[in-house]
C-alpha cells in the first residue's frame, strides 16, 4: 500500500509541475490535461490510458512547436 501512496504523490507532483510550467509557457491545452491528471491524483482516482495518451500527445505537440522555434 505504501508503494501506491508514493506513486500517487509522485504523480501529483509531476502533474502539478507540468501544469504550472505549461501554463507559464502559454501551452494551455497541455496545462489543462495536466490539471485533469493532478485532480485525479488528488482524489485517488486512477487515470485512464486515454487520458495519459491525450497528455502525451499534447506534450509532443508542444515540444515539437518549441523545437521549431529554436531551429
Amino acid at each position: 500500500m505504501l508503494g501506491a501512496a508514493v506513486d500517487i504523490k509522485q504523480t501529483l507532483r509531476a502533474a502539478h509541475d507540468l501544469k504550472s510550467t505549461s501554463a507559464a509557457l502559454g501551452a494551455l491545452v497541455l496545462a489543462e490535461a495536466a490539471a485533469r491528471i493532478e485532480h485525479l491524483a488528488q482524489t485517488g482516482t486512477s487515470t485512464t490510458q486515454a487520458q495519459l495518451n491525450a497528455l502525451a500527445g499534447e506534450f509532443t505537440r508542444v515540444r515539437d512547436a518549441l523545437a521549431a522555434i529554436h531551429e
